[in-house]
């Protein structure tokens, strides 16, 4: 993981990790051991991933939208979780490189 682009993204105040597998366990909780150890405690990060369910299968895209993984579920967590943001009126800006990803 790269620490450096984790510990500097939390500059920003917060973090959302998104991933394709159970939040337990997961790449978030490893960000938010990271944040610990740093003690950078100012940060408000979500993790979204995988329920702790039987997960069935189907396309990719469908399977996404039920778990929320989909843009508009991102979007809306992200809304329920930072609504300072859209009282503000602040955008994120798309596209934005970090690390090489997109």
């Amino acid at each position: 993981m790269d620490s450096e682009l984790v510990l500097g993204s939390a500059r920003l105040g917060r973090l959302i990790v998104v991933e394709e597998n159970a939040v337990a366990g997961g790449v978030g909780g490893r960000v938010l051991q990271l944040l610990a150890e740093s003690g950078t405690t100012s940060v408000k990060a979500v993790c979204l991933g995988l329920p702790d369910q039987f997960i069935p299968h189907g396309p990719q895209a469908l399977l996404r939208s039920l778990c929320g993984l989909d843009a508009e579920g991102i979007a809306q967590k992200a809304r329920a979780s930072f609504p300072e943001l859209e009282r503000s009126g602040r955008r994120a800006k798309r596209g934005v490189k970090l690390g090489g990803l997109e």
